[in-house]
């Protein structure tokens, strides 16, 4: 009603489902009702165009130990997004090895102990030199964050872990087009993906800050405008702001 209504502009949801989508039902796990959330999801939110991403999904697109998913695994979704949004997707990526053992969240709360996982991450010549801005401290950082990457949970080396205001400049995209993305944890891994498509990302977290604040300064002209949430923060909508 306030950013997006006079522009013209009709935004785009995918939802990202949970481990229990995939588990839940082959093993005789208590859940809720997958299918009947996100028509109702889609009910509350008939302005928007919805795009499909949980049928290209399953479990082993996600870590073992941990709810995320996997970067080297969903560059599936990003083409279907871009695909979507009316573009064309055909970017490709080197996939290279994280030097250090990976224990995802399920790792302190297992009743034995799990086996560490890898991290990949996907990089090409067009990723090593966009422009990363951190909004929330002023400050210029890099799409995969080593230091982070060492650090206490290294899914964090993704645009620098829990950040309210990001954007990711790309002087050399296909288009002049940007995409502005209201996302969760999920995205962090995804949206890299999808940088060779876009002249600009803005990728905002309400979560953290409210949207008035995170909006100041975003451009909507020319842009697409996705809003990527798992059914984690869907169905637990008191962490949006």
């Amino acid at each position: 009603e306030k950013y997006l209504k006079d522009k013209g502009i009709k935004p785009y949801m995918a939802i990202i489902p949970d481990k229990g989508y995939f588990l839940s039902e082959a093993n005789g796990y208590l859940s809720m009702d997958y299918d009947e959330f996100i028509s109702e999801m889609l009910a509350s939110v008939e302005f928007m165009e919805y795009i499909n991403i949980k049928d290209s999904l399953e479990v082993g697109d996600f870590y073992a130990s941990d709810t995320h998913w996997r970067q080297e695994q969903i560059v599936k979704i990003a083409e279907i997004l871009v695909n979507s949004m009316g573009g064309k997707y055909d970017s490709k990526f080197e996939k290279k090895e994280l030097d250090v053992d990976f224990y995802g969240v399920y790792a302190g709360r297992a009743p034995k102990p799990l086996d560490a996982e890898t991290i990949y991450y996907l990089t090409n010549g067009n990723l090593e030199n966009v422009k990363v801005t951190d909004w929330e401290n002023g400050r210029e950082i890099s799409l995969y964050d080593m230091e982070k990457a060492h650090g206490k949970d290294a899914y964090d080396m993704f645009l620098s872990g829990e950040l309210s205001k990001v954007t990711i400049e790309n002087p050399n995209a296909k288009t002049d087009k940007e995409l502005v993305v209201f996302r969760d944890s999920y995205g962090r891994s995804l949206l890299p993906l999808m940088v060779e498509d876009y002249a600009k990302i803005t990728i905002i977290d309400i979560r953290y800050q409210i949207p008035q604040i995170l909006l100041m300064g975003v451009n909507f002209e020319n842009a697409d405008v996705l809003f990527l949430y798992s059914t984690l923060i869907l169905n637990n909508s008191s962490e949006l702001k």
